[in-house]
Formats: structure tokens, C-alpha cells, sequence
């Protein structure tokens, strides 16, 4: 479930919109509401919401405002404007922090539901995104200690050239580049390489 915060300084459209819609077809959880800009902010740092929807003029704080700093702090948050101004200015405005819907009122439950249907679906393929990148993460994490070992052994059986085992501690990255070598010669000398 994804989380909201919805914000709107008109009483009647903040709590139709908590009451009516069906957020858990949406997998969204209403986590809270508020009624200007300053408790939207709080609202919006004591529970992390991944989708804010606001109106764009609240008082103490409009909604330009409220995402510019609610921006500085968490970039991943999707916001949705509900706005009574038709002004370009404001959509303007609103489009520079990346704002995935600007929707006028009277809001229509179509416009909404897209819009929603939208986000989530933003949200569901960041999830898969970051899915796919922590298995690959633990797939290198894996194979690259079996990478190293192999070169290494095959190095010291002579199947691998020294460019080789160079070559592959260069891709591999700082974190995965320090190691201990231990060389020892036929003569009896030898040495730590590190």
C-alpha cells in the first residue's frame, strides 16, 4: 500500500475527498489530511507519504511552497495539485518540481482516478526498478569473490596472465580491490603484495 497526505484549505472538498473516494482500490492508505500548508508539511514529515495531493493556494503555506520544501528533503514524494486557478503561471510554476498532475476544480472523480492510477503505477515500476537492482546488487555480491578466486588460482597455476587479473580487479571497483597476494619463488624468496 502506498501511502497519502491529502491537503486543502476548503473543509467540504478536503473531507468529501477523505470520505468518498476508495482509496484502497488504488492500493493507497489515507495516512492524513490538513487544512493549509504548514500542516501539511508536518503531515507530511511525521508520515512519509509517497503521494501528497494539495491545493495549490492554502493558507500559511501554499502548495508551490509546501512541495518546494517537502522537495528538499525527500525527492521520491509524487505530488497531484488540485487547483481553482486555471492560470498557466501556477501550472508553470508546478511543472519546475516535477508535479505528476495539476487538476483543476471542480474536480471531476474521473480526472482524480487517473491521475491516481497514474501515480501508482510511477511508483509500482520505481519499486520493480529498485526490485531488480538490489538482486542484481546480491548476485554480484555472489559472483564476484568467485570471480576473484578463480583469476587468482589460475593465475598461480599460470592459466591467467597477470594483465588479466589486473584487468579484472580494475572493473571491479575500489570496494572489491584490495586483496593479498602472497608470491613465492622457486629460490625461496618471496613477498606480500598488497
Amino acid at each position: 500500500m502506498y501511502r497519502l497526505v491529502l491537503a486543502d484549505d476548503e473543509r467540504i472538498i478536503r473531507e468529501g475527498l477523505a470520505r468518498d473516494v476508495d482509496w484502497n482500490s488504488f492500493g493507497i492508505e489515507l495516512v492524513g489530511t490538513a487544512a493549509d500548508g504548514e500542516s501539511a508539511y508536518e503531515c507530511v514529515r511525521a508520515n512519509r507519504p509517497d503521494i501528497v495531493i494539495t491545493d495549490i493556494r492554502m493558507p500559511r503555506l501554499g502548495g508551490i511552497e509546501l512541495i518546494e520544501r517537502v522537495r528538499e528533503e525527500d525527492a521520491h514524494i509524487r505530488f497531484i495539485i488540485l487547483s481553482g486557478y486555471g492560470e498557466f503561471a501556477y501550472a508553470r510554476s508546478a511543472m519546475a518540481y516535477e508535479v505528476n498532475h495539476y487538476l483543476l476544480k471542480p474536480l471531476r472523480d474521473a480526472d482524480l482516478a487517473g491521475a491516481l492510477r497514474d501515480v501508482v503505477g510511477e511508483l509500482d515500476e520505481e519499486a520493480e526498478r529498485e526490485r531488480c537492482m538490489a538482486e542484481i546488487r546480491r548476485e554480484l555480491d555472489t559472483a564476484l569473490p568467485l570471480a576473484r578466486d578463480y583469476l587468482l588460482r589460475g593465475f598461480l597455476r599460470g592459466d591467467h596472465a597477470p594483465d588479466e587479473v589486473l584487468s579484472y580487479w580494475e572493473g571491479a571497483g575500489p570496494a572489491q580491490m584490495r586483496c593479498r597476494l602472497l608470491l613465492l619463488s622457486p629460490d625461496g624468496r618471496g613477498g606480500i603484495a598488497e
